[in-house]
């Protein structure tokens, strides 16, 4: 996964921790980013009304960290919502 992010334009700094974070995601999110590292398709995904596409829009993330603020919403939604809410960086 390290490789196909920094064919993607991260350092290798950030591959690596990209990758250790990315490895992690819920299941619902894998096609999503399986998608994206294979053929650079960004695929949408919507979790309670957060979605990929309009995180990346509002807050100027990434797809990868669009991404992993909806595992995060995923995994605990109380705390991530809020934050986002309050402005992501």
């Amino acid at each position: 996964m390290e490789e196909m992010l920094v064919k993607r334009g991260f350092t290798q700094l950030q591959a690596r921790k990209l990758a250790e974070e990315l490895n992690k995601v819920d299941a619902k999110l894998r096609p999503a980013l399986e998608k994206w590292l294979n053929d650079g398709f960004e695929t949408d995904y919507t979790v309670q009304g957060f979605s990929i596409n309009g995180l990346m829009k509002q807050y100027d993330l990434t797809y990868p960290a669009a991404l992993l603020s909806l595992d995060w919403i995923l995994k605990d939604p109380d705390n991530a919502i809020k934050c986002i809410k309050k402005g992501l960086r």
